[in-house]
Parts: structure tokens; sequence; C-alpha cells
């Protein structure tokens, strides 16, 4: 396995988690007011106008207007031009809305959701696959971490029809978070021994239906749920050598070219 990607991908579920708890620590210390304030008060009137266009049709559709006015701030804060920011405030709503008509059914999805998914789909998890998430998750499950996850295991190669049974299984269990956190770690380790993606990704759903804790997959001298190490490159992966619905390479390849 490359190296290189495992940083990306462990950098990216912690900042997602931190985002989760904590949100923007400096943006937080101040209201919507005050950001819009700085916002009127650093831009010019045409970029201006076009933000808060953006503003009220997010509000319009009931969607999170704080990840639009962060980023502005952080825009400013760059001294971006004020013509590229409203560009990037636009898109972002755009994104924001779609993530929003994928999670919503009954009472509007958790806004700090919507923001999660929409970075999803801008790392390639295709929009079908977040729906069925969403559609099958049961009260109470983290549904945009489990989206942020099939992601993480996308970037390692992980096709998503396995990703998305993976993520099956763990629901069959009760659906954690703590244990979904577990699962690219768990793929990781499988990799680090000779084991193709796709392989890793069935190893891993296999055991934690037989019971096992996803943590405990792939440890040293284990394979998956506890067994012998599994023969690297053990048997030709199902679909091998065809790329995934995004356009992504087979096997271990960088789903970001990196």
């Amino acid at each position: 396995m490359s190296q290189r990607r495992r940083p990306r991908g462990v950098l990216r579920l912690g900042a997602f988690i931190a985002l989760m708890a904590t949100a923007v620590p400096a943006a937080a210390q101040q209201s919507p007011d005050q950001r819009m304030d700085r916002i009127r008060g650093s831009l010019p009137p045409a970029a201006v106008e076009r933000i808060e266009a953006s503003l009220g049709e997010a509000r319009r559709q009931g969607l999170p207007v704080e990840p639009l006015l962060d980023k502005a701030v952080e825009g400013i804060a760059k001294g971006v031009p004020g013509d590229r920011i409203a560009a990037a405030i636009g898109t972002l709503a755009r994104e924001l809305g779609r993530a929003h008509s994928l999670l919503g059914n009954g009472a509007g999805p958790a806004p700090a959701d919507v923001a999660a998914v929409a970075d999803a789909l801008r790392r390639g998890v295709p929009e079908p696959s977040v729906r069925r998430l969403a559609v099958q998750a049961h009260e109470g499950e983290p549904v945009a971490l489990a989206v942020h996850t099939l992601g993480d295991l996308m970037e390692r190669g992980v096709p998503v029809d396995n990703a998305l049974t993976m993520l099956e299984a763990w629901r069959e269990r009760g659906g954690q978070a703590d244990e979904l956190r577990e699962l690219p770690a768990a793929v990781e380790r499988l990799m680090r021994q000779g084991v193709l993606p796709e392989q890793a990704a069935a190893a891993v759903a296999g055991a934690m239906r037989r019971g096992s804790h996803p943590g405990m997959v792939g440890g040293p001298g284990q394979g998956a749920g506890g067994g012998p190490p599994i023969p690297p490159g053990a048997g030709p992966p199902t679909g091998r050598g065809k790329p995934d619905p995004k356009g992504k390479p087979p096997g271990g390849g960088s789903p970001t070219g990196g």
C-alpha cells in the first residue's frame, strides 16, 4: 500500500470529528451578525450582494448558513478577492442543497450532518450511496459519519459496493459510532499484509458478521476475526481491473491520484 495515503485519511477523519465536536473555533466566537458585519465591511458591494443572495436562498431552503459565513470569513482572512469569495459561497450553497436533499426525509437533517455530507460529495462519494445510507439508517444512527467513512474507504481503493457492504455489516452490529471509526484502520491493517482493498473490505465485513469488533481485525499475526493471516493477493477479487462508478482506479490506486 502506498504509505502516503494513510496520513491524509487519518487527518480527514480527525478533522471531521473535531468539526462535529467544536465546529470552527475562531468562527464560533463570533455571532452570525458579527460575521456578516465583517463581510460587509471587508468586501466590495457587488460581492456582498451576491453573498447575501446566496445566504437568503440557503435560508429559504432550510440549509445551514454557518458554513457559508465561515467560508466567506476564511476567504477574507486569506485576502481572496471578493468576486472569488462570492463564487465560492454560491458553489458551497449548491453543495449543501444537494446534501440536504439526499439526507432529508421528514424532519430536516442536522446542520452539521448536511455540512459533513457536502464535504463527502466533494470527495467523490456517489449521491446514490449517500441516499442509500440515509434511507436504510436506523433511528439515531450517525449517518453523516457513515458517509464520511465511506469516503475514507474509497480513498483507500475500496470499491464503493464493497465499502457499502462493510457499512451494512457495521449496521447489523448495532451501528455504533466508535466501531464505525475503526473500519478504515481495519482495512489498512490487512492491506499492509498485502491484501487487496476489495478483499480487505470483504474480510472485515465477514469478521463483523461473525461477531468480531473491527478494531481486532488484521492485528499482528491475525487475519480477519483473529484467524491466520490472509495470504497476500489471495485469489482474484471480483471485478478486479474495473473502475468504480466514479471512475477511480481499481485495486489499491489512490482515488485522488495521490
